[in-house]
């Protein structure tokens, strides 16, 4: 029988007691190359809900090892994304009862590196050689996250990188004398000011407003994750329960 794309074994471990009557459902496993059954180390594994949102995320070791956890009981899907391999979720639904614990093998396939498989504005990001060079392009390939192009920055008609920013479903503007600041929610739902990165480098918001730091004129594309799980490795800040804002430059 043609195996699958991804073949996992859950083994019921029975319910997992924590302090205070608390249960928690994991998900360990290890990610192999399908066909040579190779682990991938380096690879982001996410947990995700059937509404699309990450719940919690890890990078494999070099014997493709992650662990997972689950804030509570329900059907989940993973997914996996690996330089030299194509972005994967799996078709299949794991089914966590509370404090439930499981082990499995996730399998993905082998795949260099290709722009065609952009489901952004792919003409806008080929004449855009930057993008592709800090990572933009690949990581619009992995599905995770809100990306807005060139293309989109220049047919939004917005007045300000605020409103911009709010266009993408994810940033909500809290109106202020002096200028608006942005605002995401956390994941007990609370207003929270995200990290914020300028072509690669981190800085803090706090009461400073978007506009200030990055005016619309200089917006070349965005990136909007949120949380610190479900972004990259390279702008994960795990510290932290709010989202995370990451911004190309014109000029940078």
């Amino acid at each position: 029988m043609e195996r699958r794309l991804w073949v996992w074994r859950a083994i019921a471990l029975g319910a997992l007691l924590l302090p205070c009557g608390l249960s928690a459902q994991t998900v360990a496993g290890v990610l192999l190359a399908r066909g040579s059954d190779a682990p991938v180390d380096l690879a982001l594994v996410t947990l995700v809900d059937l509404a699309g949102d990450s719940v919690d995320a890890d990078v494999t070791d070099d014997r493709g090892r992650f662990q997972l956890e689950a804030p509570e009981g329900g059907d989940y899907r993973l997914s996996a994304t690996a330089l030299g391999y194509r972005p994967t979720v799996a078709a299949s639904v794991l089914e966590l009862p509370e404090g439930s614990s499981m082990t499995l093998e996730f399998r993905i396939e082998s795949q260099p590196v290709e722009i065609g498989g952009l489901t952004v504005d792919v003409e806008s990001v080929v004449d855009q050689p930057r993008l592709v060079q800090n990572g933009f392009v690949r990581r619009a390939q992995g599905g995770f996250g809100r990306f807005v192009t060139p293309a989109e920055v220049q047919e939004a008609h917005v007045s300000s990188t605020a409103e911009l920013l709010s266009r993408t479903g994810r940033v909500a503007q809290d109106y202020r004398i002096g200028g608006d600041r942005i605002v995401m929610r956390d994941s007990w739902g609370r207003y929270c000011v995200p990290t914020l990165w300028v072509d690669g480098i981190r800085l803090d918001l706090y009461d400073d407003r978007i506009d200030a730091v990055v005016p619309l004129s200089n917006v070349h594309a965005l990136e909007v994750y949120r949380s610190g799980s479900e972004a990259p490795i390279e702008f994960n800040t795990a510290q932290d329960g709010c989202g995370v804002i990451v911004v190309w430059t014109k000029g940078g």
